[in-house]
């Protein structure tokens, strides 16, 4: 058996038997300014939020086109996608990580971090001390949604850097 050593590590909240993180985004001072919290979910491509939120905290929408968004309960949503200009997850900095918030109002969905941005990540997680360890991959996966082809590409360590 293989032994990990991580670099990082933080808290879990579990609720309901489910398991949710802590993410700050942070201002141009490099102060985690927004605590806010996730469903952290594997199986889910995309990281999501409320729209009504996104747009309270001033996330930006990434282009001017709306993408479609499936698994939604089986279905799809039309989504734009928005910015937080620096995320903080798990002490790593993450420069204009991208989410999905609805196009229209009153769409409830989760907030969830999904694999757009849990994939460039090594991750272990103890449930009995609700914590979340996690290493760098090294290099930071585009966050482009898989919605149609599952592309990725690489992007410039600089785009991706550890507190």
């Amino acid at each position: 058996m293989t032994t990990i050593s991580y670099q990082n590590k933080t808290s879990l909240k579990i609720k309901d038997n489910q398991a949710f993180i802590e993410l700050y985004s942070i201002d141009n001072s490099n102060t985690p300014v927004k605590k806010l919290l996730f469903l952290l979910d594997t199986g889910a491509f995309m990281t999501t939020m409320q729209k009504e939120d996104a747009v309270k905290n001033g996330y930006k929408i990434h282009t001017p086109k709306a993408f479609i968004i499936g698994g939604f309960g089986g279905g799809s949503v039309l989504c734009d996608l928005r910015v937080i200009p620096m995320l903080l997850f798990c002490n790593y900095k993450i420069k204009d990580a991208i989410i999905a918030t609805p196009n229209a109002d009153n769409i409830p969905i989760n907030e969830v971090v999904g694999m757009n941005i849990l994939e460039n990540f090594q991750i272990g997680v103890d449930f009995a001390l609700r914590e979340l360890y996690a290493n760098s991959r090294g290099k930071f996966v585009s966050q482009k949604p898989k919605y149609q082809s599952g592309e990725v590409s690489l992007m410039d360590w600089a785009e991706f850097s550890r507190e």
